[in-house]
């Protein structure tokens, strides 16, 4: 039977879903799955006035597009490519019979798939039937055909390559995405342009609302007809998606082959890095996998851990009378059944979770977990997905709007900025602030959209002068979020509250590193009265395991360890709150000092290259040494530049060297002996950037130290000489 008119909707995202039936006459059809027809569009309140006789018309014009697909085509081609070419040319034949018939214009083909236009629905839906009759009469023999067929009708122009244009032309795709194979599906604007008269043996079937989401293939009802595939026919709980994924196609294929091959997989990584989004998408898109439903454990609300296995059941829908475990629930209620399970936000209900996790799946053979985290669960069988920031613009000083828009976090901040501040523009004059903002952020997702929302009311030049502040600066979250996604703050708090003492203070103290350090700088500079020296691994180890921590491989021969910027910021604040700040600075200055002696004595010995490769690695930790010794430890601060002449100049940093040793020549406090060092030094540099004039003055208060008692020994008599003796030369080592 048909509707003698179209259904209406009563929401704008939800459209009718119709089902077209078509009866078969021989038993060999009788035995396929009968044609069924659905969609997701929106309704119309009445039939369209003008039906447009000429698909090829300038003007706008109303069509019927039908677009059709071979199903499960990619894996026929692999497996079987000889019968799958021959089966190929007999489908596309037949098509297109059907469609030069019911006077369709074939306007896209490629490869197997179709996109015609009809200038009559009736036509549309004629040539519809007839290609589905004669593809399923066919035998298919070892390359088995089922055609999926969707119908749309809408309002499109045509372009000057002669390919129309529109939303249609999308949305008809999108229906036909919808589809199984040897299902016909027709949106409500199709079917308010058909008249009375269906093709015989047909019938029209109304499926109610639905929305076009995800095209996994969807589970099988007790019905008649499997459900078509949108997100109300499928079985899960995952919520739609309010704003684009943006990038990480790389880290999605990942995650989706990890949950593949393994039952369970969690995503861990530090808070704001998108772990959540990340794993709900590639559960949407894992839905084809499991017949039962892909199920959303929000475990965020759950303050008391023993509530976990609570919250999963109520999740499933499982209740019981009486004192029944939760677990107990769990298992009758997903026993023999293959589904998947998202918990979400792990961390601050570990142990529980763990134990839960290891239950269902020793109890439940088929169940496959999903799991986010800031540190792993610890269970056997576990596969480990470490969420990594986005990827960010080079780092070059001439970054361009393309460059911006190719990396992950550029691209997202461009979108979100649009999305508060729909006038933003990415220019090439913005370019570079917008940039510094991603790299300063850290490439954290949940940071980013912080920044992007704050361009209602600052320029992307202003932000990123302002983004060192991000702790003030980042505080405008969506009120419907979670408490500690809302600042930036309130996120890195809640990883911070999660550690134990000695975890809290270690990271305190690892913020006095800058750009990197080694297990070996850690020991020296952590250990102190809270903890051993032996008892710095074991807490380094928990905080990379809860994500405050990165480890990375160097050459395969060193780890070496780095905590973000966001979180190093977090814990100088906390490191001054302690007060324990100037003892730690001390004691990483004294590490850095001893380190860069150690280079100073070896670099005109065999091992200078290696010694050479370790001081570049520790640039940035020396420089931080430098700064504060300028000011707390002058005569230090002299030690240490002295020591590292050789290394500035070597390496050509001419202009750093002579700017850090002129600082340290402004003291009055350095005894003569590092004076001296540092006068040779300066002169050196001075004069390989040139400045002759500079430079024989340096030297020349250079002799007179000389001349001074404390510096007549030996070794600084021939230290004296290299070094006037560099000063003179116009050479430069490499």
């Amino acid at each position: 039977m048909i509707s003698s008119q179209a259904p209406s909707t009563t929401r704008p995202s939800l459209h009718s879903l119709w089902n077209f039936i078509i009866a078969r006459a021989a038993a060999k059809l009788a035995k396929s799955a009968a044609f069924r027809s659905v969609l997701v569009c929106r309704r119309i309140a009445a039939p369209f006035a003008n039906r447009l006789t000429k698909v090829n018309a300038a003007s706008p014009q109303t069509l019927t597009f039908l677009f059709t697909d071979i199903e499960g085509s990619t894996p026929l081609w692999d497996t079987r490519p000889a019968a799958m070419r021959a089966a190929t040319e007999r489908h596309n034949a037949l098509l297109r019979e059907a469609i030069v018939t019911r006077g369709g214009n074939a306007f896209r083909v490629v490869g197997d798939a179709f996109c015609v236009a009809f200038s009559e629905a009736n036509s549309a839906i004629l040539a519809a039937v007839d290609a589905q009759r004669a593809l399923c009469a066919q035998a298919w023999g070892d390359a088995p055909i089922h055609v999926r067929m969707g119908l749309h009708s809408g309002a499109v122009e045509m372009a000057e390559d002669e390919i129309f244009r529109g939303p249609s032309l999308a949305r008809a795709a999108r229906v036909m995405s919808a589809a199984h194979g040897d299902q016909i599906l027709a949106t409500a604007a199709t079917v308010a342009l058909l008249d009375r008269q269906l093709p015989a043996g047909s019938a029209l079937r109304d499926l109610g609302n639905h929305t076009l989401r995800g095209f996994a293939r969807a589970e099988r009802l007790r019905s008649e007809f499997p459900p078509i595939h949108t997100q109300e026919a499928l079985r899960t709980n995952l919520p739609p998606a309010l704003t684009s994924f943006v990038g990480r196609a790389s880290a999605l294929a990942q995650v989706r082959e990890a949950a593949r091959k393994s039952r369970l997989v969690t995503l861990i990584g530090s808070g704001g890095t998108g772990k959540t989004r990340l794993a709900i998408e590639a559960a949407s898109e894992l839905i084809g996998m499991f017949d039962d439903g892909v199920w959303l454990v929000e475990l965020a609300p759950v303050t008391d851990a023993a509530l976990v296995s609570l919250a999963i059941a109520s999740t499933l829908g499982a209740r019981a009378e009486g004192d029944v475990p939760p677990l107990t629930l769990i298992e009758a209620t997903l026993r023999g059944k293959r589904a998947l399970l998202l918990l979400d936000n792990c961390e601050h209900v570990i142990d529980e979770a763990a134990k839960a996790v290891q239950a269902i799946l020793r109890a439940l053979p088929q169940v496959h977990i999903l799991a986010t985290s800031r540190e792993v669960l610890g269970v056997e069988g576990e596969s480990v997905y470490r969420v990594p920031s986005l990827t960010m613009p080079p780092a070059e000083e001439a970054e361009t709007a393309a460059d911006i828009i190719a990396s992950e976090a550029g691209a997202l901040f461009v979108e979100r900025a649009r999305a508060v501040a729909p006038t933003f523009v990415l220019t090439e004059s913005n370019a570079a602030a917008v940039a510094r903002v991603c790299r300063r952020l850290d490439g954290i997702p949940l940071a980013i959209e912080l920044a992007a929302a704050r361009l209602t009311a600052l320029s992307a030049d202003e932000l990123a002068r302002r983004v060192d502040d991000r702790f003030r600066l980042l505080t405008g979250g969506l009120r419907t979020a979670l408490p500690r996604q809302r600042t930036l703050r309130a996120l890195v708090d809640w990883s911070y509250d999660l550690l134990s003492p000695d975890e809290q203070t270690m990271l305190n103290t690892l913020a006095v590193f800058a750009g990197g350090f080694s297990l070996d700088a850690a020991e020296r500079v952590c250990a102190g009265d809270v903890l051993r020296e032996t008892a710095v691994l074991d807490v380094i180890e928990r905080l990379v395991a809860k994500s405050l921590l990165l480890a990375e491989q160097q050459h395969e021969t060193e780890t070496r360890y780095r905590l973000l910027e966001t979180i190093r910021q977090y814990a100088g604040e906390k490191l001054v709150e302690s007060g324990q700040a100037d003892s730690a600075r001390r004691r990483h200055f004294a590490f850095f000092l001893e380190l860069a002696q150690r280079a100073s004595e070896s670099l005109d010995g065999p091992f200078a290259l290696e010694w050479l490769d370790r001081l570049d690695a520790e640039h940035d930790n020396l420089r931080g040494a430098l700064d504060w010794s300028s000011d707390a430890a002058p005569a230090d601060c002299a030690r240490l530049a002295g020591a590292l002449l050789d290394f500035w100049d070597i390496r050509g940093h001419f202009s750093e060297g002579w700017t850090r040793l002129e600082r340290a020549l402004t003291s009055r406090t350095i005894p003569d002996e590092v004076r001296l060092k540092v006068l040779i030094g300066a002169g050196a540099l001075v004069y390989r950037l040139d400045y002759r004039q500079r430079s024989e003055d340096i030297l020349g208060e250079t002799i007179l130290k000389r001349r001074t008692p404390s510096n007549r020994s030996p070794s600084a008599l021939s230290t004296s000489r290299d070094r006037a003796a560099i000063g003179r030369t116009k050479g430069s080592r490499c």
